[in-house]
């Protein structure tokens, strides 16, 4: 019967969809490319329509977004800093 749903093919990504390892692998320049006001959907096609087809990657990717909004005028580097120069 041809008229069945079938989540396969309902729920399947779309065709420029990089998948959850790539979308990992580019996330951090993704959410730099968003902070610096730049156009990262342009950068990394595909990107922002997976983050909204995933529950899992979206999540990393607001844990980013929040991080990046907390700590954003912090310096790793400063932690390392010798205190007497």
């Amino acid at each position: 019967m041809t008229d069945e749903w079938n989540p396969n093919v309902e729920l399947a990504a779309s065709p420029n969809d990089p998948g959850c390892e790539a979308v990992f692998r580019q996330q951090h320049e993704y959410v730099d490319a968003l902070l610096a006001s730049a156009e990262p959907s342009q950068v990394y096609p595909g990107v922002e329509s997976h983050l909204l087809s995933c529950p899992a990657c979206r999540e990393d990717y607001l844990g980013l977004i929040d991080a990046a909004e907390r700590f954003a005028p912090a310096h790793p580097a400063d932690s390392f800093a010798d205190p007497d120069p």
